[in-house]
């Protein structure tokens, strides 16, 4: 199960924390008549509301949300998700702000992913994560981005952008909202099933397709019974990039090689080797489809240092080479907004 500490401060809207919350907890469940009264053992996230005390905070909108737990009590995550806020200051001086910076530090030194969408972007930046590193924003921050955070690499044509050590900072803009950015995380976590059950419930029309090259290519099924094997999975979830990354996730299962093997093909549909190079090539096809990094560079970012195996691998599995494929679905600095793809989640 993975851990998501969805963050609570004072001035941010209620909506982007508390729909967040309960679409994270929705996913194994939305679509199924036990929504009412789930199986928390079978749930994919434990998604909690954090702050810097379990004090009540109190939004934007002048509505109470109480803290499920104080960010002291929490020495591990795996996500860190930052709502949107009503108003960015010219500076996060308050000392709540700096206590949760610090925090979000941590957790992302740990290991963590530390996401946000929209206006929330602006308190990754007041962190530091993104000194240096590409972000996308919504148009209507530009230019105070450009004031306040000067060292920020702006993307506001791409809307989605993952930087930093492993891709693990995610920012969504442009067009794009939190639900977006919740449903591309169940994407990544639970499988593009899960996020299409969990917009159909919520009726939510999606701007990130699900449905588009990225997304359709490669189906992650978690939903089996093989915990061991779900275990591993979900340490491929980052480190599918990492060499040999097939004994490490028999390691993480505990399993004999052997059975680890005839496990996973019986659990995924896959080979452990295999879905492990499906992975990678789902994430050099985000990345050709979002930016215009040097193709070699995406090939040793996703676990292939030699270019020409990373061409062959990633035409074998998508069918073109990855010129090719970024030639056709490239968004950016693409068409004007009036003419982009429709994305919406069918």
């Amino acid at each position: 199960m993975f851990h998501i500490s969805l963050v609570v401060l004072p001035n941010v809207l209620a909506g982007s924390s508390i729909e967040a919350l309960e679409m994270f907890r929705a996913v194994g469940f939305a679509g199924s008549d036990t929504i009412d009264t789930p199986d928390l053992t079978t749930a994919f996230f434990k998604a909690e509301i954090v702050s810097t005390s379990q004090d009540p905070v109190v939004c934007f909108a002048e509505i109470n949300i109480y803290p499920h737990r104080s960010i002291v009590e929490i020495q591990h995550t795996d996500i860190v998700y930052l709502p949107s806020i009503a108003q960015i200051p010219v500076q996060f001086s308050d000392s709540q702000y700096q206590q949760m910076f610090a925090w979000i530090w941590k957790m992302y030194q740990q290991g963590a992913v530390v996401c946000a969408a929209c206006s929330g972007i602006a308190m990754m930046a007041a962190t530091g994560l993104l000194d240096d590193r590409e972000a996308t924003i919504h148009s209507a921050y530009i230019e105070i981005f450009k004031s306040h955070y000067p060292k920020v690499i702006l993307c506001p044509n791409r809307v989605l952008v993952q930087s930093g050590a492993a891709q693990k900072l995610i920012t969504v803009g442009g067009d794009c909202t939190y639900q977006d950015l919740v449903l591309y995380l169940i994407n990544c976590y639970a499988g593009t099933t899960a996020a299409i059950q969990t917009a159909s419930v919520f009726l939510i029309r999606s701007h990130l397709n699900l449905q588009t090259p990225t997304f359709a290519g490669f189906l992650v099924n978690f939903q089996h019974r093989d915990a061991k094997i779900r275990a591993a999975q979900r340490w491929l979830t980052h480190n599918a990039h990492q060499p040999h990354a097939v004994v490490a996730a028999c390691q993480i299962s505990g399993l004999e090689s052997r059975t680890f093997n005839r496990r996973f093909k019986q659990a995924t549909g896959f080979t452990p080797i295999a879905y492990i190079q499906n992975l990678r090539i789902e994430r050099a096809k985000v990345q050709l489809e979002t930016n215009d990094r040097p193709i070699d560079e995406i090939g040793v970012a996703v676990g292939y240092e030699d270019y020409s195996s990373f061409r062959i691998l990633f035409k074998r599995i998508v069918g073109q080479t990855p010129s090719s494929y970024r030639r056709k679905f490239n968004t950016h600095n693409k068409q004007p907004k009036s003419q982009t793809r429709d994305l919406a989640l069918q």
